[in-house]
C-alpha cells in the first residue's frame, strides 16, 4: 500500500504563493517515479484552480472541512457535493483546530463523515489528545471516543484516520516514536474491531528532517503536514522519505 502525504495548507497562503507551491510540486511530480499518494488541501477558494493546475501529475485534491448538511440555506458552508464538482477526491474532517475554534461536536463530525461517504469522497478524519488529557493518561481514552463518532456502518468505506497530538501542532514538539507507534497499534486496532482496515496517518510537526524516521515507523502509513507543506524543499523532503 502506498504512504499518504496530506499537505493542509490551512488559511496561509495567497493565490500567488498556492500558484508557485502547485507548479514547484507539479514539476516534481511528474519527473519522479514511485512516489506516495500525495493529496493537496488548499482554502476552499483555490480549489478549482489548484486541481488544474495538477496538469495530469498524480496529485489528489482534498478539502480541509465541509458541511454536515447536504444543501439550503446556510450561509458560508459549503457541501460535499461542491467539493466533488469542484475535483475533491478527499476531505479532513475533524482536524484540532475545527474542535477547538468551532467546537464541532461528535455528532456534527458524524453527519459531515456521512455526507463525505454519501459523495465517495474519502474522509481523513482526525483524532488526538490536548496536552492537559495526555498529562492525565487520558490519551488512549480520548482517541476511543472520538473514533465512536464515525458512523457505525462504516466498514470498508474510503476513510484515512490521522491521530494528531494536539500538544504537538504547531509548537515544534513531535511525540516520541514510541508514543506515535502505540497510539497507531491503538487506532489499527479499533477500527479492525469494527471490520475495517484503514491506513493511519501521523500528524504533528512533521518536518523534512524527521518525515522519514516517522514514516518507517510500524502502522504510519503516512503523514499530515500543515506549515511544512508551504515550504517546498522541505515539503518535497517528506514526499521523498
Amino acid at each position: 500500500m502506498k504512504k499518504f502525504i496530506v499537505a493542509n495548507w490551512k488559511m496561509i497562503p495567497l493565490r500567488a504563493e498556492a500558484k508557485a507551491l502547485v507548479e514547484q510540486l507539479t514539476s516534481k511530480v511528474l519527473a519522479a517515479t514511485n512516489l506516495p499518494q500525495i493529496v493537496i488541501c488548499p482554502p476552499y477558494p483555490y480549489l478549482t484552480f489548484v486541481q488544474e493546475m495538477f496538469s495530469g501529475a498524480p496529485i489528489a485534491l482534498g478539502a480541509q472541512d465541509c458541511s454536515s448538511h447536504e444543501e439550503g440555506a446556510f450561509t458560508g458552508e459549503v457541501s460535499v457535493t461542491m467539493l466533488k464538482e469542484c475535483g475533491c477526491q478527499y476531505v479532513i474532517i475533524g482536524h484540532s483546530e475545527r474542535r477547538h475554534y468551532h467546537q464541532e461536536s461528535e455528532e456534527i463530525l458524524r453527519q459531515k463523515v456521512e455526507q463525505a461517504l454519501k459523495q465517495d469522497l474519502t474522509v481523513i478524519f482526525c483524532v488526538g489528545e490536548s496536552k492537559l488529557q495526555r498529562e492525565n493518561e487520558e490519551t488512549y481514552a480520548v482517541i476511543k471516543r472520538q473514533l465512536e463518532a464515525l458512523p457505525e456502518k462504516i466498514s470498508h468505506a474510503p476513510l484515512v484516520i490521522a491521530y494528531e497530538p494536539v500538544w504537538a501542532i504547531g509548537t515544534g514538539l513531535t511525540a516520541s516514536f514510541d508514543d506515535i507507534k502505540n497510539a497507531h497499534d491503538f487506532i489499527k486496532g479499533c477500527m479492525k474491531k469494527i471490520g475495517q482496515e484503514t491506513p493511519v496517518l501521523y500528524g504533528g510537526s512533521v518536518t523534512g528532517e524527521n518525515a522519514q524516521e516517522i514514516l518507517s515507523l510500524d502502522n504510519v502509513d503516512g503523514v499530515l503536514v500543515g506549515r511544512a507543506s508551504l515550504n517546498m524543499e522541505s515539503f518535497w523532503k517528506i514526499c521523498v522519505a
